[in-house]
């Protein structure tokens, strides 16, 4: 909840476009000082031609980094609840690690897809990376499924 009253602070107060850049796009498209629907529609054009990291400042990679760790906590929360409620009995306690292992592979794949779309990268390579987080997740699994198996084979003295 923190995060994300930051990252809305952030987006508010602090303008996440270099000022002078805009002022000199309007300039050049002959954009008037009042036609925000025009100012707009170039804008969309710069994100469809995949050039609007280059009008960024650092407040927009500030509220993408607050917003990332915005959601990393909003999936914990989310995953510890399901746990609690479908997984476990009332006296269990969630797994905290598990939850944060998702969290963590989610939200980062979710900004590294954003950030990579918005930098032109091909769709293809885009669906790489989240094959990459599900094979991540997948081995994760599978290797602590074996340390707790092999754990449990070994009598104590």
């Amino acid at each position: 909840m923190v995060f994300s009253l930051f990252t809305k602070y952030i987006f508010t107060n602090f303008p996440p476009f270099d000022i002078d850049k805009i002022q000199q796009l309007a300039i050049d498209k002959g954009i008037e000082e009042d036609d925000f629907d025009s100012l707009n529609e170039e804008i969309d054009l710069l994100i469809e031609e995949k050039e609007v990291l280059n009008y960024a400042t650092n407040n927009l990679y500030l509220g993408g980094l607050s917003l990332t760790i915005a959601i990393f906590f909003y999936i914990i929360s989310i995953h510890i609840a399901l746990d609690k409620l479908f997984f476990k009995k009332f006296f269990e306690e969630p797994k905290y690690f598990v939850a944060a292992r998702r969290s963590l592979i989610i939200s980062t794949t979710f900004i590294s897809i954003l950030f990579l779309n918005l930098n032109g990268v091909d769709r293809n390579t885009l669906l790489g990376i989240l094959a990459l987080a599900i094979l991540i997740e997948f081995i994760f699994g599978y290797l602590l499924s074996q340390n707790k198996t092999s754990s449990q084979e070994v009598e104590p003295l």
